[in-house]
């Protein structure tokens, strides 16, 4: 293969990256490896690259008419990762994630919401 392939995970929303919550006490790198091992399975060899995000997006709060919180922001942090060995196995994962897909970066842009994309191309390989 030639290409540079990236996992995505069908849950509730549609296509993502496998994502969850950090939880106290748990840091970017912990919380990456964790959601990997969670969501696809601890049957591939993973690396987690670096402990700093290579991309982040920010959803902002939703405000109501009289300037209340409708819905809070939040800040997604993307974290590199490599499989060595295996393959994405996502019975029993805690996600609700019902399918996985392979995909390059041309098909990515067509799979991920455009913020999502946009958040996150200028980390991608251009192979």
């Amino acid at each position: 293969m030639d290409r540079t392939l990236y996992l995505v995970v069908k849950g509730k929303d549609g296509w993502s990256f496998p994502a969850d919550v950090i939880p106290d006490g748990e840091n970017l790198h912990q919380c990456a490896q964790r959601v990997l091992d969670q969501a696809a399975g601890v049957n591939m060899n993973t690396w987690i690259v670096g402990r700093v995000p290579v991309a982040h997006t920010v959803k902002e709060p939703v405000r109501d008419a009289s300037g209340g919180v409708k819905s809070k922001g939040e800040k997604t942090f993307f974290l590199k990762g490599r499989i060595m060995a295996g393959q994405a196995d996502l019975k029993d994962n805690p996600f609700g994630y019902t399918d996985f897909k392979w995909l390059t970066r041309e098909e990515l842009e067509k799979e991920l919401s455009p913020q999502d994309f946009k958040g996150v191309r200028n980390m991608m390989s251009d192979r």
